[in-house]
């Protein structure tokens, strides 16, 4: 071995290959050989590797000014390792004190000019071999630390602390442009062996001033089918649930809209897009500041664009349920203050609410119910049901409401009733009513009537329904009463509308209909024909009176008007109190009980009692203990009632 130290000799030094390799050199000291190809060096020790020369080129390198490249094309580069990849032309592997890699673009030179970009291209391939794959892996953590794997975070440069209004980047995930199928783009969460899968967030950020970025999921326009966009959570171990998705936008001064659209067919039809919860599938917008108004929940089918073709439907349905188990229900505005609408489209399409088909196997079908919201705590009102028909344009006539029973089976099958029942109340509360009204006339049209017909006969000798107006039964009260009025008539000379009971005409030697008034019948009006008309001519007024024994004491009404009281089974006195009187009014009294006890009859505040010459004070009575006694008070003004007859003797006071 020559060793050279020092000196002033300039001239030149000629090394030839050794026979073997030289012996790698100690700590302190530096050797370098050539090997026949180029100098190899060794360092403090150190492993013997090629020395880079300047200029012409060495240790693998070639300098050609503005370039400099491997000497050898195929050569593979290591940083770090000694032994890159055979099939890597460069590997970079980070050791104890230099861990990280970094990758920057150069800043650019002069007035607005570009900084440099990072360019990572896969490398194409020839005849039916794959191109070449990008992959991006982060790193693994000692297997006992409990620790997750790198995260892997793609980011554009952040300007949020310049000065001039400056935007961030954009970043662009595409698949490339194909003659054939395009490539997929897949964002997926590893599976978790022992804990939770990781969530996956697609967000832009929050504008300060101007208005935050856009999301959009498209697949591009191909010749053929388009690709699908599929947003879906991994299947949950064990009981845990599985997670949720989310889109939604942040609260602003306005707030981004949600748009989930299926293609366009340019030709044929527009794609599906079905929406579907495991357990629950809840579309909402997001809660507002006070005085906005929130944004729109909007299902809507494409417009057809060809002549005579038809729009796409909107099902909302709920799955089958198995082994007896109850359906779900589908609600529309059942928790907060909504109005519902459902219309048919523009092109005056049909509105049709039904309920299911019942099941295989005699199945009952089920109902369509239209119910107002129940009122809120505490004593808020109900709300209503409506069934309102189509306005009619310029002279066209208003839509009808129609309200039928289901058509009965094939088989002998009963056709199902139409019910409308006013709403119940709870404790002391009065029921809802029941209210039919006509539609009011335009201008100086008439007003709309209101028909209740029964049903037809059958064709084979059956008999039609009749129509039956009945007032509520009571648990424990007074029955319900059953008005019907004419309208008054406004303006100067009209008519009031009349009250028309028509009873059926007979056929043949068949009974003409009647008309019959079982209980109390008051007439408070002139009557012009006699009473209730029977066919052929003759006039009846055919009204049992109702006769009503009472044991204790009771305050008389209007409606029980030429009702006769008695007192059988009272055990005492009983004092039967009359209304304030009114002209007409008639009461009648008989004692019933023998075992002394008086029928009392009180005149109201302010009204007497006239039997013959002898009046009671203002407020005052008659009265009788003796069986047999009769007398019978009607109302001649709204102060006296006067006995026109009397049965015994009844003390006035």
């Amino acid at each position: 071995m020559t060793y050279i130290s020092g000196g002033t000799t300039r001239g030149l030094l000629r090394l030839t290959a050794p026979a073997t390799t030289p012996a790698l050199s100690v700590a302190g000291e530096g050797r370098i050989y050539f090997d026949g190809t180029q100098f190899q060096a060794s360092q403090n020790g150190a492993a013997y590797t090629p020395v880079v020369g300047g200029g012409g080129g060495g240790g693998g390198w070639t300098d050609d000014g503005t370039v400099v490249r491997l000497t050898t094309v195929t050569d593979g580069v290591g940083i770090g390792t000694a032994t890159p990849a055979a099939s890597s032309k460069l590997e970079v592997l980070g050791d104890a004190t230099r861990r990280n890699l970094s990758l920057t673009g150069g800043t650019g030179v002069g007035v607005d000019q570009p900084g440099g970009g990072i360019s990572i291209t896969g490398g194409n391939s020839t005849g039916a071999g794959l191109a070449g794959a990008i992959t991006i892996t982060t790193g693994l953590p000692e297997d006992t630390s409990g620790s997750p794997s790198g995260a892997l975070t793609v980011t554009t440069g952040d300007t949020s602390a310049m000065t001039n209004g400056e935007g961030s980047g954009a970043i662009s995930i595409l698949s490339g442009g194909a003659a054939g199928t395009s490539g997929d783009i897949e964002v997926v969460t590893g599976d978790a062996a022992g804990g939770n899968t990781g969530f996956i967030q697609i967000a832009t950020g929050g504008g300060a001033a101007g208005n935050s970025g856009d999301i959009s999921l498209t697949t591009g326009s191909p010749a053929g089918t388009s690709g699908s966009i599929f947003i879906t959570v991994g299947n949950a171990g064990g009981l845990a649930p599985c997670g949720g998705i989310s889109i939604s936008t942040p609260g602003g001064y306005s707030a981004g809209g949600i748009s989930i659209s299926s293609g366009k067919g340019a030709v044929g039809g527009g794609g599906s897009l079905v929406l579907s919860g495991g357990e629950s599938l809840v579309l909402r917008t997001p809660d507002i500041a006070i005085g906005d108004t929130t944004a729109n929940v909007i299902v809507l089918t494409g417009d057809a664009a060809g002549i005579g073709e038809q729009t796409g439907s909107i099902s909302i349905d709920v799955g089958v349920a198995t082994g007896g188990a109850t359906p779900g229900q589908i609600n529309i505005g059942m928790t907060n203050q909504t109005t519902v609408n459902i219309g048919g489209g523009a092109g005056g399409g049909t509105t049709t609410i039904f309920g299911g088909v019942g099941a295989a196997g005699g199945g009952t079908g089920g109902s369509s119910i239209i119910q107002g919201g129940a009122g809120g705590s505490p004593g808020g009102n109900g709300g209503g049901a409506f069934a309102v028909g189509g306005a009619g344009d310029d002279t066209g006539i208003g839509g009808a409401v129609q309200l039928t029973g289901g058509l009965g089976g094939p088989t002998d099958g009963e056709g199902g009733g139409v019910l409308a029942n006013g709403g119940n109340a709870q404790g002391s509360g009065t029921g809802g009513a029941f209210q039919a009204v006509g539609g009011a006339g335009g201008a100086t049209g008439n007003g709309g009537g209101i028909i209740l017909t029964g049903g037809a006969g059958g064709t084979t000798s059956g008999n039609a329904a009749g129509v039956s107006i009945s007032g509520g039964t009571p648990v424990d009260g007074n029955g319900g009463s059953i008005t019907i009025t004419g309208s008054n008539g406004v303006g100067t000379n009209r008519n009031g509308g009349n009250i028309t009971l028509t009873p059926g005409a007979a056929t043949g030697s068949g009974t003409p209909g009647a008309t019959f008034v079982t209980g109390v019948l008051n007439l408070d009006a002139a009557i012009y024909t006699g009473g209730v008309t029977y066919s052929g001519g003759s006039s009846y007024l055919l009204a049992n009176r109702l006769v009503d024994p009472q044991a204790g004491d009771l305050t008389l009404t209007d409606q029980t008007s030429r009702t006769v009281y008695t007192n059988e089974g009272a055990a005492a006195n009983i004092t039967l109190t009359l209304p304030a009187a009114v002209a007409g009014l008639s009461y009648t009294f008989f004692v019933r009980e023998t075992g002394g006890d008086s029928l009392i009859i009180q005149a109201g505040a302010g009204d007497t009692i006239r039997i013959a010459a002898n009046v009671s004070t203002a407020g005052g009575t008659a009265e009788s203990n003796v069986a047999g006694d009769c007398i019978t008070l009607v109302a001649i003004n709204s102060t006296e009632w006067v006995a026109v007859s009397a049965i015994g003797t009844w003390p006035v006071t």
